[in-house]
């Protein structure tokens, strides 16, 4: 590259139904190489790729323009630009990336069968081979199986320009920034070094700025009582200093009292309270100078619903599934009231279609039943805004308090015309918890999440007696939530077959 630097000097930015502005005057100087871009859902953080790639205008502020920028969205609904002479190019670049991400020649003509994560891989490849000055990629491992994820790995380290990388994947961010920019709205934290070394830093200061911000409140408490001690004495020495309880006579009383007055001694109390609430002020100021906000509540409490032990929910007889190119073929399938159930296989190999069959088969009241799917479309994600704007106040309340417990800011969501693809699966697990349900299918369910909120998800699913149907890539999470496995694996080069059996926490 020949330039070392690229420049961002005062942005602002701030959505029209905003009160207050997304992004702030920032500031920032980002090296060739890496940098991720980490924060909570909502926080801005696919508004600052837009912005950095010209996709979005400012309010203020400039940005260096960069030869040949490109942004690669969350989303995958649609085939991107120039696909077509990526996947027919002679390039040996083009071709090296193809091969690096395992993408098959027909994927383009079947693109409505493939799965999210054979579309990610061709979309990333696809951006790779532009060559673009500066790449904004934006959630790159989401859908990816562990496999794939080295895949991509490997083919976002030979990247030479400038990178920037929003993901919750810590693997892919240790691996591969050497840079880290923390959104706090409208704040901004930019640090050397990796997610895990720079996390790890800002843990130390925030356990120094906790301690020092108590320490402080407790140094003001005691003033608060030594100044109250010495008003009382104070008030008590005025009421000595006054003549009025004297005798008119008594000459002698007021004199001493004079001679009291002049000396200052009895007014020493006084001093010793100005001096100890002017301690009280610096104090406070010191206080006010460390920069700790108290953690937001975490945790939901989610109605309970009694419900017969072993009671089933759905039974389903094997069958056959054509996936277009492969089949899968599962036994008789059931789940059990309360039942936990992971459901993993390699990209491609129906995991989504079979979620869809089971779907329209469960005799689950729609009210009852939690769907949410992989990708939730732009339609989708509008008549929910639509219907939680149109909400009394009392039940809009009570999620919006759901949705700060599970992570995001409640005002910010609403205020966005589109909110983030992790809040909108927030928003949707809210609105059904609530409900006490009985069944949550959740596909790929930390797909587009911070990795505070998929702690709280976590939480909530693990207090919630509903039975669960889980497709995920992420093995902690399934460890920390699932009892049952159904593992989807290839057999031939025609099908896959689904086996069942129990979690055992192995590899995906």
């Amino acid at each position: 590259m020949s330039r070392s630097f690229f420049t961002v000097q005062h942005l602002t930015f701030s959505y029209e139904q905003s009160i207050e502005p997304l992004i702030r005057d920032f500031s920032c100087q980002f090296e060739t190489g890496w940098t991720g871009i980490a924060g909570a859902n909502g926080c801005g953080k696919t508004t600052l790729l837009r912005l950095l790639t010209g996709l979005l205008s400012p309010d203020s502020g400039t940005v260096q323009a960069c030869t040949r920028a490109v942004y690669c969205e969350q989303r995958t609904d649609f085939m991107p630009d120039h696909l077509d002479r990526f996947m027919r190019s002679t390039d040996p670049e083009a071709m090296r990336l193809r091969a690096q991400l395992h993408i098959e020649p027909d994927w383009p003509a079947r693109w409505d069968s493939l799965s999210h994560g054979e579309r990610k891989r061709m979309q990333m490849g696809n951006a790779l081979a532009l060559n673009p000055g500066l790449l904004a990629v934006d959630e790159p491992s989401n859908h990816l199986d562990y496999g794939a994820r080295q895949f991509l790995f490997h083919a976002l380290k030979q990247y030479r320009g400038f990178g920037l990388l929003v993901s919750h994947d810590r693997e892919l961010l240790d691996g591969l920034c050497s840079h880290i920019l923390f959104m706090y709205p409208p704040d901004m934290i930019f640090r050397k070094g990796n997610y895990s070394t720079v996390t790890r830093d800002l843990d130390n200061e925030k356990a120094f700025q906790i301690h020092h911000f108590e320490a402080a409140g407790r140094k003001i408490k005691k003033l608060q009582k030594q100044v109250q001690k010495r008003k009382h004495k104070a008030a008590q020495a005025d009421v000595k200093r006054s003549k009025r309880q004297l005798s008119s006579r008594d000459h002698d009383a007021k004199s001493k009292m004079d001679l009291a007055r002049l000396t200052g001694k009895d007014a020493t109390e006084g001093r010793i309270q100005k001096r100890l609430e002017k301690q009280m002020e610096r104090m406070e100021k010191e206080k006010q100078s460390f920069r700790y906000k108290k953690a937001s509540p975490a945790g939901v409490r989610i109605p309970k619903q009694a419900r017969k032990s072993g009671q089933t929910l759905f039974h389903v007889p094997g069958a056959v599934l054509d996936l277009g190119n492969r089949r899968l073929v599962f036994p008789d399938l059931s789940i059990q009231s309360g039942e936990r159930i992971g459901l993993t296989g390699p990209n491609g190999c129906g995991k989504s279609t079979l979620i869809s069959f089971l779907t329209e088969r469960i005799p689950v009241q729609k009210d009852r039943l939690i769907l949410i799917p992989q990708e939730i479309g732009l339609h989708e994600t509008q008549t929910l805004l639509q219907r939680m704007h149109n909400l009394d106040g009392e039940s809009k309340g009570r999620i919006m308090s759901l949705i700060s417990r599970l992570g995001s800011d409640p005002v910010r969501l609403l205020e966005t015309g589109l909110p983030s693809p992790g809040e909108i699966r927030k928003l949707i697990l809210a609105e059904g918890l609530q409900k006490a349900p009985e069944f949550i299918i959740m596909d790929e369910p930390t797909n587009h999440m911070d990795l505070p909120s998929v702690r709280h998800v976590e939480t909530a699913l693990a207090e919630c007696d509903a039975a669960l149907l889980l497709v995920s890539h992420d093995r902690v999470f399934l460890d920390r939530l699932v009892r049952q496995h159904w593992k989807i694996r290839p057999e031939g080069t025609e099908r896959y077959v689904l086996e069942a059996g129990t979690w055992m926490g192995s590899v995906i």
